[in-house]
């Protein structure tokens, strides 16, 4: 899974500690607006923390692996796998856009080639989504992309002090058509 994913002008490419800097900028940059859906934005307030994160990513099946979402030599959001279980072949799939590359379909297209590259190279079965009800927008990814809606988990995610739902979708590979 640490191979490099390339579709016309969207490369998406697992971090390494060289990208430190320009993923905290971006995060930087749009700390408001990603601090509204996102838990680890808060978390975020120095390049040492995403270099911290980016070493802690050790593989599939155990911390996960992020993809750097690049248009061209633009980093525009990240794709990634986390809380995998591999006894039973589950995993859970988090993405984000900064906003100026939102709208024109970047997301549902990053997300797919790593649902591809999940179900063609790892024996993953299952695939999860967790998103906040209000965030349309993901939403609308995972949808595009024939999740199911399984149910809302109640307050089944601490952000900063309250506890908030979530909607949870998930994608089996005997489902997936890339």
């Amino acid at each position: 899974m640490r191979r490099v994913l390339e579709e016309e002008q969207l490369l998406l490419r697992p971090l390494v500690a060289r990208d430190a800097g320009e993923l905290f900028l971006l995060t930087d940059q749009h700390r408001e607006y990603l601090r509204r859906n996102m838990t680890w934005v808060d978390r975020t307030q120095a390049i040492s923390d995403v270099s911290y994160y980016i070493l802690s990513l050790n593989g599939f099946w155990k911390a996960g692996i992020t993809y750097g979402i690049f248009e061209g030599e633009v980093l525009t959001g990240t794709v990634g796998f986390h809380h995998s279980d591999h006894r039973n072949d589950r995993t859970e799939i988090g993405y984000w856009l900064a906003p100026p590359f939102q709208g024109r379909g970047l997301a549902t297209k990053a997300v797919r080639m790593a649902l591809d590259a999940a179900f063609r190279f790892t024996s993953v079965n299952r695939v999860e989504a967790k998103i906040n009800p209000e965030n349309r927008a993901s939403v609308r990814v995972v949808e595009k992309l024939n999740f199911t809606l399984e149910g809302v988990e109640r307050e089944g995610i601490k952000f900063q002090k309250v506890y908030r739902d979530h909607r949870l979708y998930s994608l089996l590979k005997r489902e997936w058509h890339s």
